[in-house]
């Protein structure tokens, strides 16, 4: 055999010089199971994603984003008299999260503000 010296060259060699014969036995062990359905894909995860939540209200148990509310009306709640280092540190911590994953500081500002608002206006608002 010559020296072959590019990729492409190999690829070429292999190419032309060891093709597979066509009429070769299967070597699979078991048959590879048919592609799915990606409309029966969407609807057994609309079925989890269901059963999931059912299960979240028999427990009494809030979603992650419910307790993401209910530490923001925390934080937002809080006079100046009542924050101390830890609220401090706490709020900074979900700032510098959401900045990390490239969410604007003044929009995360403007979220704040906006609940503090809606919460000021609320009827139920014992602050």
């Amino acid at each position: 055999m010559q020296r072959v010296e590019t990729i492409a060259d190999i690829d070429n060699v292999r190419l032309t010089r060891f093709e597979r014969a066509g009429s070769r036995p299967v070597s699979r062990t078991c048959q590879s199971p048919p592609p799915a359905d990606k409309a029966l894909q969407r609807a057994h995860g609309r079925l989890r994603q269901a059963a999931y939540r059912c299960s979240l209200d028999r427990k009494a148990a809030p979603e992650s984003g419910t307790v993401g509310m209910s530490l923001l009306t925390a934080a937002v709640k809080l006079t100046k008299a009542e924050i101390d280092a830890g609220s401090i540190r706490i709020i900074d911590m979900a700032f510098d999260d959401l900045i990390s994953r490239g969410y604007s500081r003044r929009e995360v500002e403007a979220v704040f503000r906006r609940i503090k608002r809606r919460l000021a206006a609320s009827p139920a608002h014992s602050g």
